[in-house]
C-alpha cells in the first residue's frame, strides 16, 4: 500500500460540493494537542494594516478614475508590482507588506481593499487539472481562485471602466483561459485560508498549529470537504489512523467519488491492518480516477463519428471537419498523458497501458479521417472506422475488468 498522503490546497483548493454536512464536533480530538503557537483569529484575514489604509486613502479612493478601476489597476496592472509566491499562504495585511502570495493571499488582499471601499466582491474558484505538488512526502492537488468586482452606484461613468463586473486573475492569461469556475462565498475563502495555512504548517512539522488552523477551518465552512481531508492526515502523521478513518469517511458520506479522501482511507486502513478493506478502497479510488477520463473518450469517440455524418451530408465543410478532428486528436493525446499518470490498484495493472494502446488506435483513426479528407479517398474513411470500433471494444473491456459492479 502507498504511503502517501493527499491534500487539497489552493495556490492551493478545489470546490466543494452543495450538500449538507453533519456537525463535525465528533471528529475533534482537542486533547492530543497543544495550544497554537499564536492565536488564530480569523478576523485578521482581511483586516487592514494602518498602511493599507493610507493606500487606500492617497491612491485608490482619490483617484479621478474611481476605486475600483484604481484598485484594479494596483494589483492587475503592475503598480504594486506584486510577485507571485506559492510557498506561503499570507493574510491580507501580510500580502501588502510582502507585495507578494498565491492566488488565495493576492484574492484576499483585493477583497480587502474592496471592501474597504465599498466595492463588491465575488468569489471565483476552479481546479487546475491535474497539477500535483509535493513537500515532504505530502502530495498536494493544487486548486485556484480569482476574484471579481462589482460598479457602486456612486462610482463615475467613464468609457474605460464601463463593465459591471470585472475579474481579476493572478494567473497569466494561458493557464486560465480553460479554467471552468464557480462562485464561492467567503466562508469558504475563510476554509480554504485556514485549510492552507493548515497544510503548511503540516509539512513543517507543526501537528499542533496544524491541528487548529483546519479545525477553525471547519468552523468557517463544515461543507468544504478539503479541509476534513487535511485534519485526517494530520491525524495519520501523529499516529492515530483510528481517529483518521472517520474523518475520510465523513468526506466520503457526501463526496464518494472524492479521490484525495478515497487515497488516505486505503492507507489508514493499511496501518490498521485491514489489508482487505484498503484494497477494496484503493480499487474505488482507481475507478473514480479512471472514469471521468472514460467518459471525456468516450464523448470524443462520439464527436468523430457524429463528425463523418455531418461532413457526408454536407452540414460542414473540408476545413471545419479538419479542425474538429485536431481537436480530438488533441482530446486523445490529452487522455493519454493523464491516464499514465494513474497509479492503478493491485490486480489491475495491465488497464492503463492497455488503455493507452486503444487510445493510440484511436488516434491513427482519427489521422486516417483526415488523410481521408484530404485526398478524397474514401477507403480511408472505412479503415478509420473499423480503428475507432476495435479501439471502443477494447476500452468496454477494460472498463467492464476495472469495474464489474458498476456496469450497465
Amino acid at each position: 500500500m502507498r504511503s502517501r498522503v493527499f491534500i487539497v490546497c489552493l495556490l492551493l483548493a478545489g470546490c466543494a460540493p452543495v450538500r449538507v454536512a453533519p456537525p463535525a464536533a465528533d471528529l475533534y480530538h482537542d486533547e492530543l494537542f497543544a495550544a497554537p503557537s499564536q492565536p488564530i483569529d480569523v478576523r485578521q484575514v482581511f483586516a487592514l494594516s494602518d498602511s493599507m489604509k493610507q493606500y487606500v486613502w492617497t491612491d485608490l479612493a482619490s483617484n479621478f478614475k474611481g476605486p475600483r478601476q484604481s484598485l484594479i489597476d494596483a494589483v492587475a496592472q503592475g503598480q504594486l508590482k506584486l510577485e507571485y509566491d506559492s510557498v506561503t499562504t499570507r493574510n491580507a495585511a501580510e500580502s501588502f507588506d510582502a507585495k507578494a502570495g498565491n492566488c488565495l493571499s493576492l484574492v484576499i488582499m483585493t477583497a480587502a481593499f474592496a471592501k474597504a471601499m465599498n466595492i463588491d466582491v465575488q468569489y471565483n474558484s476552479a481546479m487546475l487539472g491535474d497539477q500535483w505538488s509535493r513537500s515532504a512526502n505530502v502530495y498536494f492537488l493544487n486548486g485556484h481562485v480569482n476574484v471579481t468586482l462589482g460598479k457602486r452606484p456612486s462610482d463615475p461613468r467613464v468609457l474605460y471602466d464601463q463593465a459591471e463586473l470585472m475579474t481579476i486573475d493572478f494567473l497569466p492569461g494561458s493557464e486560465i483561459r480553460s479554467l471552468r469556475s464557480s462562485q464561492v462565498g467567503e466562508n469558504t475563502i475563510l476554509a480554504m485560508y485556514m485549510n492552507n495555512r493548515s497544510a503548511e504548517a503540516l509539512v513543517r512539522g507543526r501537528l499542533d498549529d496544524a491541528y487548529w488552523l483546519a479545525r477553525e477551518g471547519i468552523s468557517q465552512n463544515p461543507e468544504y470537504w478539503a479541509v476534513y481531508n487535511t485534519l485526517g492526515v494530520i491525524y495519520l502523521r501523529r499516529g492515530n489512523p483510528e481517529m483518521a478513518e472517520p474523518v475520510f469517511r465523513r468526506v466520503l458520506q457526501s463526496d464518494p467519488a472524492n479521490t484525495r479522501a478515497l487515497a488516505n482511507l486505503a492507507l489508514t486502513l493499511a496501518r490498521l491492518g485491514r489489508d482487505a478493506d484498503a484494497a477494496a478502497v484503493d480499487q474505488r479510488r482507481f475507478v473514480s480516477e479512471l472514469e471521468p477520463l472514460h467518459a471525456d473518450v468516450q464523448r470524443s469517440v462520439e464527436q468523430e463519428g457524429v463528425l463523418v455524418a455531418a461532413y457526408q451530408s454536407g452540414e460542414i465543410d473540408r476545413i471545419e471537419v479538419q479542425r474538429r478532428l485536431a481537436s480530438i486528436l488533441a482530446s486523445y493525446s490529452r487522455a493519454s498523458t493523464q491516464i499514465d499518470a494513474l497509479e492503478p490498484s493491485p490486480g489491475l495493472e495491465s488497464v492503463p497501458p492497455s488503455y493507452i494502446d486503444a487510445l493510440s488506435v484511436l488516434s491513427q483513426s482519427a489521422t486516417e479521417l483526415s488523410k481521408a479528407y484530404d485526398d478524397g479517398n474514401e477507403a480511408r474513411v472505412s479503415a478509420a472506422l473499423a480503428l475507432s470500433l476495435e479501439a471502443t471494444a477494447r476500452m468496454h473491456a477494460l472498463a467492464d475488468l476495472a469495474w464489474p459492479p458498476r456496469r450497465d
